[in-house]
Order: structure tokens, then sequence, then C-alpha cells
């Protein structure tokens, strides 16, 4: 009986030992080719990330995890594993092309861009159109600011842009276009008449707006993977109701570094509006918590100094993918502000009213790989820099075309 029990113990403690045998290198290898063959990609995953826990690190085993997490939509950790997997085996072609659709999938496309530079004759090969192009895409944007009634005088205003997107290579993406924006403003004038009879006193509206031709251009260059710089420059040329000539302008430069999981973007930007000097310093953090761009957070904040005025401005957005075709996005924004400029210098503000929070809503519809159509509209609260500082609204509608001449 002693002998039995004797060999019970020493079975029960060689069973861990047999078991950390088993799940060697080629276990590992032999039950990730079976998950791959089936399909089963969270169990795949999951075996494989243990491996390399384990230091079995391999081309295959590396490709298939990435496969894994490509069929499941999270193109960003599937990134991770097709960069590890071309060290390897650098310019295997199916590794190649996954990695070059992973990365436009993410939304990441310079990086896509640097791929194709890197694996030019691979991607070709496998039919896979070049970036590429002297214009590869056009966006266009129309709109109206109705103001409320309270606004003193401040009308309505309109809004056009036009423009046109260019690949000069895979280091060199170019945007530059056209705005016209006509802002109005209504004033009530006490006017005497000067017929016959007794003199009478009425009020006369007129009606003054301000014509603004702008060119905006913004140039983004990839440094490395997951790395890039960014320089914009905006111009105003607009006349007053005297005729009389203003030019504003403005300029930023930016960097933008790409984790797996988020993208953190600082910018600096300088502008002379008004006959004012203006500097910002802008901080992004934007969050994808599905590892793709179907879900993403953003939080900014901007050190905006106006002369000598310092204002904070705080902002919040959240997006995502509602089915196939359609997006949807909301966003908002806190700061008394003005004299400043958003969105990598593309909307410069000039109007003398402080802006104390707005927020808006934007949905997008894709038809096919060609066609992005843009709806949105944003309410702001904004403040009259007078004695008074009347509070007024103002409710901006837009409608907005992009096409996409360069099929990926």
């Amino acid at each position: 009986m002693s002998r039995l029990i004797g060999l019970v113990i020493i079975v029960a403690l060689q069973l861990p030992a047999a078991a950390q045998v088993a799940k060697n290198f080629t276990w590992y290898d032999q039950e990730t080719y079976r998950l791959y063959l089936a399909q089963e990609w969270p169990q795949l995953i999951d075996i494989g990330e243990q491996a390399i826990h384990h230091d079995h690190d391999y081309f295959y085993l590396r490709f298939s995890i990435g496969v894994a997490y490509y069929t499941l939509g999270k193109y960003r950790k599937a990134v991770t594993h097709f960069r590890k997997a071309l060290q390897f085996n650098n310019g295997d072609p199916l590794t190649v092309e996954y990695l070059y659709y992973a990365f436009v999938f993410a939304g990441r496309t310079a990086d896509a861009n640097i791929t194709w530079e890197k694996y030019k004759k691979v991607l070709e090969q496998r039919d896979i159109n070049s970036p590429n192009g002297f214009i590869t895409g056009a966006y266009s944007e129309g709109g109206i600011k109705i103001s409320s009634e309270n606004s003193d005088g401040v009308d309505n205003m309109s809004f056009f842009h036009a423009g046109i997107e260019q690949q000069l290579g895979a280091r060199i993406n170019l945007y530059q276009g056209y705005s016209n924006v006509v802002p109005s403003l209504v004033v009530i004038q006490p006017i005497q008449s000067t017929g016959g009879g007794p003199p009478r006193t009425y009020l006369q509206e007129t009606k003054y707006t301000f014509p603004q031709n702008e060119y905006y251009v913004r140039v983004n260059v990839p440094v490395l993977y997951g790395l890039s710089f960014n320089v914009s420059y905006h111009l105003q040329v607009l006349r007053d109701s005297l005729d009389n000539k203003f030019r504003n302008q403005g300029f930023e430069a930016g960097i933008k570094q790409s984790f797996q999981a988020m993208d953190i973007y600082l910018g600096y930007a300088g502008s002379n509006i008004n006959n004012s000097h203006q500097t910002q310093v802008t901080g992004k953090l934007t969050i994808y918590p599905l590892d793709n761009s179907n879900l993403y957070l953003q939080g900014q904040y901007t050190y905006h100094l106006d002369e000598k005025q310092v204002n904070n401005i705080y902002g919040l957005k959240i997006g995502g993918r509602l089915t196939a075709p359609l997006w949807l996005e909301g966003y908002g924004s806190y700061g008394g502000v003005k004299n400043f400029q958003e969105f990598e210098g593309f909307y410069l503000y000039n109007l003398p009213h402080k802006i104390n929070y707005k927020f808006g809503a934007n949905g997008y519809v894709f038809i096919g790989q060609t066609v992005k159509i843009s709806l949105g509209y944003m309410l702001e609260n904004k403040e009259q820099i007078t004695e008074s500082n009347t509070s007024f609204y103002q409710h901006y509608m837009f409608l907005g075309c992009t096409l996409n001449f360069n099929k990926r």
C-alpha cells in the first residue's frame, strides 16, 4: 500500500513538469496552425500571445496573430504583428499586403503610403494601385450661420469652401483650398427727414457685408511609421463697409505620434488677426477603444494668448460607425475665446465676438469608395465685446462632399 501511495505522489509531482514540456515550440506551432486553419481567431490570439510571452517568436506565429486581429477588425493591433513578421521575413508578399490594408482600414493613411514606398514592387505585383497622384481627392463645403434675435445687429453669415488633395510621392500630402465667407452686420441709425413739414426722426436699417476671400494650404509629411509632421498656412483678405482692405494670417506646425490604441498630437500656432498677435499651443489625445476607427474618443486642450489675454479652451469629441455607410460624431468645446484658429488652421476666426462655448454633431454617409457626404449642425454661444456684453446664439448648418479619386 505504501508503495502505491509513493508511486501516486511521484506521478503527481511529474505532471506539471510534463505539462510544461508539452507546451514547447512544437506544441505552440502546431496548436496555432490548427487554430488558424479552423479560423478560431480569439483562441489563436490567446495561444499566440502565450507563445510570445514564453519567448517563442517567429514569422508564422506573428503572421497568424496578425491575420486573427485583422479578421476581427482590430487593425491597429494587427499592424504590430505584421510589422514584426516582416522583421523575420522581409518582403513576404501576403504579409506586406495585409500590413498595407491594416494601415488603410485603421485610418493611418500616411503609414500606408510609407508601406507602399517601401514595398512598391511587391504591392504592384498584387494589383494594388499606387496612392500617389497630382490630384487624389477633392472637398467642398457650404453652409450658413443664422443669428438669434438678440444678436444686436449681427446678421447671418454664409460660407463656402472648395479644395483639392494631392499625394506627391509617399512623403508629401498636400491640401489646398479657397473659401469665401460673407458675414453681415445690420446697423440701425436715427435719420431725420429732410422733406417739407415739421422734421421727423425715424430709424433706418442698413445692412453691411464684409466679404472674405481665403486661401488655405496644409502639408503633411510622415517621418517614420506612426510619426508625422504637418504645417499649415491660412490667409484671409477682407474689406469693410468703407472698402478698406485687411489681411489676416495664421500658421500652425504640429507633430503626431500614433500608438497601438491612441494618437497624440502637439501643435503650435501663431496668427495676426485684426491687427493683433495671437499664439496658441494645442495638445490632443485620441483613443481607439476597439483598436480601429469604428469608435474614437478625443480630448483637446488649447492654451491661447491673444495679446495679453490668456484663454483656456477645452474640447471633447466622440464618434464612430453605426452601419457600413453611416458614421456619426458629436463634439463640444468651452472657453471664452476670440481671434483663434482650429482644425490645423483650417478655420481662422476673426469676428470680434467671444465664443463662450459651442457644440454640434456631424453625420457622414459613404457612397461606395469614392464619395462621402457630410451633414452637420453647430450651436455657438457668443458674447459681443461691447459695454453691454450682449450674449447671443448662432446656428451653423452645412453640407459637404468629399471625393476620393484614388481607390485603395
